[in-house]
């Protein structure tokens, strides 16, 4: 008899995610500050991104900036990027220094400072004002991919439990027809048990008879005991698989609204 229970600690890791990941996500918005990045301190630009991992954000930069025609520098969560070509802010190649740093669970800060030559583009100018809509459309990006892996992930979850909820309500019923067919067997050796009882004397082969009867009652009577066992079993798995699939459900509903944000 081979029973697979509904792991209790599956469940509550469910629902622990659930709660945890209901923080709806913000629209991207790119913000001015000052900063220091690798011992240059400057106007910078800061904007969060949402859900993507700082292995993740580092990778887009590196991309983005190689697309752009930049040298890429890294230290674990500074990067440097030399003769990046960004046409709306300059034609002739800048310097980029960016920083990430946690913020909440769910998400990263990004800064950027933008260096013209040896100047850092100060707020004010047509240039700035580019480079802000550049890292907004960057960072919306990274989070707008992020968010729609996670929604896709969680999707394929979801759809998982769901089978296994209808395996296990299939495994319910073929177990039920098997105990049924055990009861007719059961009924038909104990009719050839009644038979010999009632016969006033007994041959061998008669009483061979009733031993095996006998045995075969015992064997069909111990499986439909098991499948029942099974039975009760799977319809507590049920219950628990049908409060995971509500929980994961909330979770796929949370990552949809996140996702649209940035769409």
């Amino acid at each position: 008899m081979i029973l697979k229970r509904t792991n209790f600690f599956f469940l509550a890791s469910i629902l622990f995610v659930s709660s945890s990941l209901a923080q709806n996500a913000q629209s991207t918005a790119v913000s001015e500050t000052t900063e220091t990045i690798q011992g240059i301190y400057g106007d910078a630009l800061h904007v969060k991104i949402h859900r993507a991992s700082k292995k993740e954000i580092i990778k887009a930069l590196k991309n983005d900036w190689k697309e752009k025609n930049g040298e890429i520098e890294s230290k674990k969560n500074e990067i440097i990027g030399n003769g990046i070509i960004i046409p709306s802010v300059n034609s002739e190649g800048l310097k980029l220094l960016a920083k990430i740093r946690d913020f909440t669970k769910l998400e990263h800060e990004l800064l950027v400072i933008f260096q013209k030559g040896s100047e850092t583009i100060s707020p004010g100018s047509t240039s700035y004002n580019n480079a802000k809509a550049y890292l907004f459309e960057l960072a919306n990006n990274i989070s707008k991919s992020s968010n729609i892996s996670h929604h896709e992930i969680q999707e394929k979850k979801l759809k998982h439990l769901e089978n296994e909820l209808r395996d296990l309500n299939v495994r319910i019923e073929k177990d039920a027809d098997k105990i049924k067919k055990l009861e007719k067997s059961i009924k038909k050796e104990q009719k050839k048990i009644d038979n010999v009882d009632e016969q006033k004397t007994l041959d061998q082969k008669s009483i061979e008879l009733r031993k095996k009867a006998v045995e075969k009652v015992i064997k069909c009577r111990e499986k439909s005991n098991n499948l029942e066992y099974d039975i009760t079993i799977n319809k507590e798995n049920v219950k628990n698989k049908k409060d995971a699939i509500k929980s994961q459900k909330e979770i796929v509903e949370n990552a949809k609204k996140d996702r649209e944000v940035f769409e």
